[in-house]
């Protein structure tokens, strides 16, 4: 997450919203791409500092071992998960 503070401060978003903000953002402009598939994590859309793989490590952490926060209750209620959603979207006249 400490990647996404800093595109937070440079986008100019100082807030406690401005994580979800960066992450929504960049999930719109992965939507605009004429990739075939678009997909989102679920550590994103619940906001989620820790990632639940880190490549390259073996003993140094648990990888694949994270739960959700909250589970899928969570992400059904989850504003950034339905901006995410929205900006994966594709409208008539995109790739599909």
């Amino acid at each position: 997450m400490v990647g996404l503070r800093r595109l937070a401060e440079l986008a100019g978003l100082g807030d406690d919203g401005a994580i979800a903000e960066v992450i929504a953002r960049t999930y719109r402009r992965l939507g605009e791409a004429p990739s075939l598939i678009l997909a989102a994590a679920l550590e994103d859309a619940l906001a989620v500092a820790e990632r639940p793989n880190m490549p390259g490590t073996v003993s140094q952490r648990p990888n694949w071992c994270l739960s959700l926060p909250g589970g899928l209750e969570a992400l059904e209620t989850s504003p950034l998960a339905r901006e995410i959603a929205a900006g994966l979207g594709r409208t008539q006249g995109q790739a599909a």
